[in-house]
């Protein structure tokens, strides 16, 4: 299985992006499962798999637990865990998807006075 990913600039220098389709079951908004698409950066050696605040708003992503402190990127950064997440990628035959669920996803949130810029990561 080969998974496709895009090349893009980042922060003068080149990251590998995957399309990934996120499904929230048992989540509503405007009476229709939450599901969309967002393009995090892949990082094979992060433990993290998370999506922006930004992403997350445009998803309709709400339900926040307590937010916890985490190293992110060499900054400080609140985590939102958010449970029941379905994550898939499209296989480079682009009709099969492949299941990359985990339980440790959440969204990051900035620290007051810390304005750094949060992407979307999959490790």
């Amino acid at each position: 299985m080969k998974i496709p990913l895009d090349v893009r600039t980042y922060n003068e220098g080149l990251m590998s992006y995957a399309t990934v389709h996120l499904l929230m079951p048992g989540k509503k908004f405007h009476n229709a499962t939450i599901r969309g698409i967002f393009w995090p950066f892949v990082d094979t050696g992060s433990p993290f798999t998370v999506i922006s605040q930004t992403d997350a708003e445009r998803l309709h992503i709400t339900a926040f637990d307590t937010p916890r402190v985490i190293l992110f990127g060499g900054a400080e950064q609140y985590k939102y865990d958010i449970k029941g997440v379905v994550l898939k990628v499209s296989c480079e035959d682009k009709h099969t998807m492949y299941d990359v669920s985990i339980p440790n996803f959440g969204v990051l949130g900035p620290i007051p006075n810390n304005p750094k810029s949060i992407p979307c990561v999959i490790g």
